[in-house]
């Protein structure tokens, strides 16, 4: 049976080598995070931009 970790009870340093993660920055790996997106707001981007500096 599969291991469950929470989030909250683990690192992306402990993900990487128990999990053998690698970082992927090609474009094409998630297509569905940037392809036919709605348009966000103002006010969604304000937001995003606090996130993005935290």
């Amino acid at each position: 049976m599969g291991k469950t970790v929470f989030a909250k009870d683990i690192t992306l340093n402990e993900l990487e080598s128990e999990f053998n993660l690698k970082l992927n920055r090609d474009a094409q790996f998630f297509t569905e995070w940037s392809v036919n997106l709605p348009e966000i707001n103002d006010q969604e981007k304000q937001f995003l931009d606090l996130v993005q500096e935290s």
